[in-house]
């Protein structure tokens, strides 16, 4: 069975479930057995979705980036309504090797999901960063080879999320070498979400 939770990105489920409008984020979380200890708030309304209201200190959920406000979208990959009660749903579920649960989010501040669809290569991990408008406050370097995070600025948006040698792979599914990417970055700084996968050594 799972060892400890973990979450992965899922653009695909936001593109063809047609969830603009309701959050800017999809991401998997994949949780081991035994109580998840969160408070899910449900509503009456269909196009309203279930809500996280509280993450107990000790949940397993705690280290993978989920927050309140979070929305739950899909359990076990059934999609969720809003008149579902999902607490109960997951209570029945709790013994299971591995619970699958689909969250949505929308973006006020980054949040950084494993990504395992990218080929790993050199690095440890690959990590999809999803920001919200504003400057990123990171120094960047191009090298002709590749491009990566020189630093990162005390009080950046990004201090805790990108790390310096950080390998950018791409900005918004575009590969860094068909673009320039500071240019790139500085034209986005106003949109409200800009996904970069990076790939991290360490």
């Amino acid at each position: 069975s799972l060892a400890k939770a973990y979450s992965v990105s899922n653009q695909t489920f936001l593109k063809n479930k047609n969830l603009k409008g309701v959050c800017d984020v999809v991401f998997d979380v994949f949780a081991p057995p035994g109580k998840l200890g969160l408070m899910i708030f449900g509503n009456a309304i269909k196009s309203q979705r279930p809500t996280v209201k509280k993450i107990s200190s000790n949940s397993s959920l705690v280290k993978v980036g989920l927050c309140v406000g979070d929305k739950v979208l899909a359990i076990d990959d059934k999609v969720i309504e809003g008149t579902e009660n999902v607490p109960n749903q997951l209570n029945r579920k709790s013994n299971q090797n591995v619970r699958k649960i689909t969250f949505g989010r929308c973006l006020e501040k980054p949040c950084a999901f494993r990504n395992d669809t990218i080929k790993k290569e050199d690095f440890k991990e690959c990590i999809d960063i999803y920001l919200p408008a504003g400057q990123l406050g990171v120094g960047i370097v191009s090298t002709g080879y590749n491009v990566s995070i020189g630093h990162v600025n005390e009080g950046s948006m990004c201090l805790g999320i990108m790390k310096e040698f950080d390998t950018i792979l791409a900005v918004d599914d575009i590969k860094w070498d068909d673009i320039n990417v500071l240019d790139y970055l500085r034209g986005k700084k106003h949109e409200g979400i800009r996904k970069i996968p990076i790939g991290r050594y360490d």
